[in-house]
């Protein structure tokens, strides 16, 4: 009996795959290069996709290395600011600071301090300095004691000048 000879579909020639056609046998089996095909091309898909989240990976590292520069500087801003306020407080509190302020704005003087007035006129505006606020408002008061002097005297009788005297 004579076995025709099988050959691969690569090695076959068009006119011998129509006769195999024609001729109602079954199509020779695909081989091992087809499947190596389809492992390869899952493997570059792999490969694309893998390749694709390390990218990713590496992106959103590169964004959080930023972000931490950032706010490494403002860090930074923030402790220099909160250096200049520390020094702002400790100039502010100074007890030679403190005592200026008392003395130029509100008119005060220490309890063992004695103070001294010019008396160029007793009773009058210019006896007191004018820029001091506190000696400002005794002057005021001053002027008020005067008229309530003069007032009680007119009614109770008593003829003589009353004066009010500044301390």
């Amino acid at each position: 009996m004579l076995v025709a000879k099988r050959t691969s579909p690569q090695v076959m020639g068009y006119a011998q795959k129509t006769k195999l056609a024609r001729a109602g046998q079954k199509r020779p089996r695909p081989t091992a290069d087809v499947r190596t095909v389809g492992v390869n091309l899952a493997l570059l898909i792999l490969a694309v996709f893998l390749g694709l989240f390390v990218t990713s990976r590496y992106t959103v590292m590169a964004e959080m290395g930023y972000r931490l520069a950032e706010m490494e500087e403002a860090v930074a801003a923030l402790q220099e600011e909160n250096r200049r306020l520390k020094l702002e407080v400790a100039r502010l509190e100074a007890p030679e600071r403190i005592e200026r302020v008392a003395r130029e704005r509100l008119g005060m003087y220490r309890p063992n301090e004695v103070r001294y007035y010019a008396a160029t006129g007793i009773g009058s505006e210019n006896s007191l300095p004018r820029d001091n606020p506190a000696e400002q408002e005794v002057r005021g008061y001053s002027s008020l004691i005067k008229k309530v002097s003069h007032l009680a005297a007119s009614l109770f009788g008593g003829g003589g000048r009353v004066e009010a005297s500044e301390k």
